[in-house]
């Protein structure tokens, strides 16, 4: 586990993208987005991309084994997509854009694809894997009753609960105890 400063140092001095895996436990709209998404694919997830810069450090050409709806939601970034799929190596470039606030990337399953910093970013992957023999001659959408996604909760970390002790108040003369920063007025 890092600490906040060690997680702040490896992304603002050392110029490292994070990612928050599971997004959508964090808030509500992002279950509904992904629900919406899973009517179609079948259970899904979304994680939060932040780069501080240009040039922060990502992965290199990859290919993930997921259908990936990619939407952009501050700074730009250059992206390479690869004639290639996986298993193969990524070789020919078929196109290179930039995505800027508000766009909408799909890469389908196991297209090489690479992305590249232009300036801080924030990014939402929003990623899933197809349904099982799913085609556009094969459509089925998933309804409400068949979702197996949990609903949303409000789900807050677990909290110790500190035990109450009762404080007893001992006369003293205050001038022996007082410190001269509680006395300060703001």
């Amino acid at each position: 586990m890092l600490s906040k400063a060690q997680v702040f140092d490896f992304w603002r001095n050392k110029n490292k993208t994070f990612v928050i895996p599971f997004a959508e436990y964090e808030k509500k709209e992002l279950v509904d987005i992904c629900f919406e998404f899973e009517k179609y694919f079948g259970h899904g997830q979304v994680n939060v991309y932040a780069s501080p810069a240009k040039n922060s450090k990502s992965f290199p050409a990859h290919a993930d084994a997921t259908e990936n709806f990619l939407f952009h939601t501050e700074g730009k970034t250059k992206w390479t997509i690869y004639e290639e799929f996986a298993p193969g190596k990524p070789e020919t470039i078929v196109d290179e854009f930039v995505l800027e606030p508000g766009d909408l990337l799909y890469i389908p399953c196991y297209q090489y694809h690479k992305v590249d910093t232009i300036g801080p970013r924030i990014l939402l992957s929003i990623h899933f894997n197809n349904k099982p023999d799913q085609t556009l001659q094969n459509f089925a959408i998933t309804s409400n009753s068949q979702n197996k996604r949990s609903k949303w909760y409000g789900w807050a970390p677990y909290r110790k609960v500190k035990k109450q002790v009762r404080v007893q108040h001992v006369r003293s003369n205050k001038k022996q105890w007082s410190k001269p920063y509680f006395n300060q007025s703001k």
